[in-house]
């Protein structure tokens, strides 16, 4: 559904508030760095406040290098 609407809207960024949230499942980061790779449109993935053990797991995978990380 999250790619439908990208392509759709012909979204160019698309971002996820993460407060509260401790752990993301594994289908989740893969969902996250294929956004970047949508024919065509390559959006900026950005994510929001990340509890700690998600940006330890976001620099294990080095997806930190893929997706923009923000506190707000």
């Amino acid at each position: 559904a999250i790619t439908d609407l990208l392509l759709a809207n012909q979204s160019n960024t698309v971002a996820f508030d993460l407060g509260g949230v401790r752990l993301v499942p594994s289908g989740m980061l893969g969902l996250l760095a294929s956004l970047r790779q949508l024919d065509g449109l390559a959006p900026t993935v950005q994510v929001f406040n990340p509890s700690k053990d998600v940006q330890e797991v976001l620099q294990i995978t080095k997806l930190n290098t893929l997706i923009e990380v923000h506190e707000a």
